[in-house]
C-alpha cells in the first residue's frame, strides 16, 4: 500500500485543530460551547508540544511512541506555563485569549517548520500518523504486566488525565467573577463629594446618578428617585456586560425644610424589592 498520503497527516491534523481552536475562541457566537473546552484542552495539553517534538525529532526512529507522548505533555504544560510567566510581565496580562493567541502563533510557525524539514530527510524515516500501531503496541504491553502493574497503569493514567484536565480547565474556563451591579451618586464636579446638601428655595441642583453592569451579561435597571414622597425621576435602561452609564440629575429646590433625597435601584423583572438604595438629605433654608 502507498502510504505517502499519510506522510504529513498529523500536521494536516494539528493545523485544523488550531484553526479551530482560533475560530472557537476568537467568535463570539462560538464562544460558549463544549467544543471550545475540549479544543481549548488540545492547544494546551497536547498540540504546542507535539510539533516541537515532530520538529526536533523528525523521524520515526528518534523516539519511542511512548517518549514521544509523554515528552508531548510535559513540553505542551512547560510551555503553556512560561507563556503565562511572560504574560504577567507585560501589559496584556494572563488572560485566555493572551495565553492562548501565542500558543496558536507558535503551534503554526512550528507546523511549517516541520513539514519543511520532514520534506528534508528520506520518505521511510518520515515520521507519519499510525494510531491502529500505536494502540496495538500499547494494549499489548499492558496486557504484558502483572496484574499489580496494570492496576498501577491504569491509576497513573487517571490521575494523569484528571491533573491535566483540571489545570486545563482552570485555564480556559476561569471562573466568573462575582456577579453585582454598582449604584452610585457623584457631585456635579463628578466626584465622591461637593454634594448639594445645603441650597436656598427654587434653587437648582446637580448631581450624578452612575451605574455599572458587572453582572456578565445584559441586565435591564429601573432607577427610581424621590424627594420627601415626590417623585423626581423614574427611567428603565439596559446595560451590557461591563458597561457604565452616568445620568445627569438636576432638580430643585422646594419649600424650606430638611428634605430626604432617595435613590432606588430595581434590577428587572423584580419591580417589587429594591435591588440597590442611597440617600441624601438635603437643607433646604429659608
Amino acid at each position: 500500500m502507498d502510504h505517502k498520503k499519510f506522510s504529513y497527516t498529523d500536521l494536516l491534523l494539528i493545523l485544523i485543530l488550531t484553526i479551530l481552536c482560533a475560530l472557537f475562541f476568537y467568535t463570539p457566537i462560538l464562544n460558549e460551547t463544549i467544543v471550545k473546552s475540549i479544543l481549548g484542552l488540545l492547544l494546551i495539553v497536547f498540540i504546542p508540544g507535539y510539533v516541537v517534538i515532530a520538529f526536533l525529532f523528525p523521524r520515526k526512529s528518534d523516539l519511542s511512541t511512548i517518549e514521544r507522548l509523554a515528552l508531548t505533555v510535559i513540553l505542551s504544560m512547560t510551555i503553556t506555563v512560561l507563556t503565562g510567566m511572560v504574560l504577567n510581565y507585560t501589559p496584556w496580562g494572563i488572560h485566555v485569549i493572551t495565553i492562548l493567541t501565542p500558543l496558536v502563533v507558535i503551534t503554526l510557525v512550528l507546523c511549517v517548520a516541520t513539514f519543511w524539514r520532514r520534506s528534508r530527510i528520506p520518505y521511510e524515516e518520515h515520521l507519519r500518523l499510525d494510531l491502529g500501531n500505536f494502540f496495538r503496541r500499547m494494549k499489548l504491553s499492558f496486557f504484558q504486566e502483572s496484574k499489580t502493574g496494570k492496576i498501577l497503569s491504569v491509576i497513573v493514567a487517571i490521575s494523569i488525565v484528571l491533573a491535566l484536565s483540571s489545570t486545563a480547565y482552570v485555564i480556559v474556563m476561569p471562573k466568573q467573577n462575582e456577579s453585582y451591579s454598582q449604584f452610585y451618586i457623584l457631585g456635579p464636579d463628578g466626584k465622591i463629594n461637593n454634594f448639594p446638601t445645603t441650597m436656598s428655595p427654587g434653587q437648582e441642583g446637580n448631581l450624578i446618578i452612575g451605574v455599572v453592569n458587572n453582572e456578565n451579561k445584559q441586565k435591564s435597571y429601573r432607577l427610581f428617585v424621590t424627594s420627601n414622597g415626590e417623585v423626581l425621576f423614574d427611567e428603565v435602561f439596559t446595560l451590557n456586560g461591563k458597561q457604565k452609564m452616568e445620568i445627569p440629575f438636576n432638580f430643585t429646590a422646594g419649600d424650606p425644610g430638611i428634605r430626604k433625597m432617595e435613590f432606588f435601584l430595581y434590577k428587572l423583572p423584580d419591580n417589587a424589592n429594591t435591588y440597590r438604595y442611597l440617600y441624601l438629605w438635603i437643607n433646604v433654608t429659608g
